[in-house]
């Protein structure tokens, strides 16, 4: 009989104990959105570095998604592409940034490519009036090692000089 009341509370405790962690797991899912919003893949990448079960994770992270607290993936790409663009980030950048966080795709602009590669010229490049052809090289460089394509380098290197010799070549 008395073997019967201790299984019954190692039972009762293994309960209290679960549920205590997955407690803990949903708290320290909101910890994480609560400082900034993180894709579903990022979200379960953090909470495996603790002691949380996969159902305790998977508990938090439907829990989060239920709440609306977790965005879509669709909603994230848009998102983490805007704050990327605003860093002056090429498409090429930001599509690999999307892919490591297991995000989907979003499409191109080119004339925001453009607008980019240019204020990343004039920022580095605004001594020159009147560039060179090696000065043009060493632009397309600069734009080439931050991943922008060839088409986009070759008009914002175009578009910023006075000098309109060499404007079909492409760098």
């Amino acid at each position: 009989m008395s073997g019967d009341i201790d299984a019954d509370s190692d039972a009762e405790l293994d309960k209290r104990l679960a549920a205590k962690s997955r407690e803990a797991a949903v708290r320290k899912a909101m910890n994480y959105l609560s400082i900034r919003d993180h894709s579903r893949h990022e979200l379960m990448k953090k909470l495996l570095r603790f002691d949380f079960s996969n159902e305790d994770i998977l508990h938090a992270i439907t829990y989060v998604q239920e709440g609306g607290w977790l965005l879509s993936p669709e909603a994230m790409a848009a998102k983490v592409a805007d704050q990327l663009h605003r860093k002056k980030k090429s498409h090429f950048y930001i599509q690999g940034y999307l892919r490591q966080k297991k995000l989907p795709n979003v499409p191109r602009i080119a004339e925001i490519e453009e607008e980019k590669a240019q204020k990343l010229l004039a920022g580095r490049f605004s001594h020159l009036s009147n560039p060179s052809l090696n000065d043009k090289k060493k632009m397309a460089q600069f734009l080439q090692s931050r991943g922008f394509d060839r088409q986009t380098i070759s008009r914002a290197i175009n578009g910023i000089g006075n000098d309109t010799s060499g404007t079909s070549e492409s760098f």
